[in-house]
């Protein structure tokens, strides 16, 4: 059994690696299919959006969809003990077919805009 700062600075470690990538979020579109075939979901990239991590000196936030939101580590960790990463990661990433990008100047300019 775990410690609560050990858990705490397994989430940690977590986001700061997330915090070295750029991300980019399809928009899904629900197909609906005939009798024979159920329904299934169709990705566009092309008119994706970016998602960021990024670390500030009183937390980790996260961008998307150019709206900012805190993640609350401690919640995570009081409510979920042990599995407070794992929750996270599957809040984060979970069936959203999100693709690592590459950090280009181009791209993080886009994405600094929006944090300052």
């Amino acid at each position: 059994m775990k410690t609560v700062e050990q858990n705490k600075q397994e989430v940690i470690n977590y986001l700061n690696k997330t915090t070295n990538h750029l991300f980019l979020k399809p928009k899904a579109t629900f197909k609906w299919g005939d009798h024979n075939k159920p329904g299934y979901y169709e990705y566009d990239y092309e008119n994706a959006t970016y998602f960021k991590l990024f670390k500030k000196e009183d937390g980790y936030y996260l961008l998307e969809n150019d709206s900012v939101r805190k993640i609350d580590i401690d919640h995570y960790i009081k409510y979920c003990g042990n599995n407070a990463k794992c929750v996270i990661s599957h809040i984060l990433f979970l069936d959203k077919k999100v693709k690592s990008i590459k950090q280009t100047k181009k791209n993080l300019e886009k994405i600094e805009n929006h944090i300052k």
